[in-house]
């Protein structure tokens, strides 16, 4: 009996082991949008990786305010490609045509774009660094 049992196990267990699941999400790919955390690190392809680094500023005007601008925010994003190491300065407005407001960056071949910075402030949120994601663009 207690071979059967062994010999029942012994196949179920190595099917489990060679189909085991993971948590592993597939690399964020060229092209399309994804998220970062504040503090994580994201591999890309070919040995490209981005860090978000820091919030800088954030005087963007609440939601439910009224404002007389529409604020910024600015976050610093470490940009790595090989040995090659980019330390980026990235700020976007309230809106659009903000004067002097970096957005996008080429960098070894690539052009990577901030598209926007979550969450936006409402009712004292964010309140520290660890809330934030950034949303970018790597073409």
């Amino acid at each position: 009996m207690k071979k059967t049992i062994l010999l029942f196990l012994l196949p179920v267990g190595l099917v489990f082991m060679f189909t085991r699941c993971t948590d592993d999400e597939p690399l964020p790919g060229l092209g399309s949008p994804f998220t970062i955390d504040y503090g994580e690190k994201v591999q890309l392809t070919d040995g490209l990786s981005i860090r978000f680094e820091e919030v800088t500023t954030d005087s963007r005007c609440p939601c439910e305010a009224e404002c007389i601008t529409a604020g910024q925010i600015g976050v610093k994003l470490k940009i790595t490609t090989n040995d090659t190491e980019l330390l980026k300065l990235f700020t976007l407005a309230g809106y659009d045509d903000l004067e002097g407001a970096v957005t996008k960056t080429r960098f070894d071949g690539y052009l990577i774009e901030l598209k926007d910075v979550l969450p936006y402030p409402c009712n004292g949120q964010p309140d520290k660094p660890e809330d934030y994601k950034v949303e970018v663009l790597v073409k």
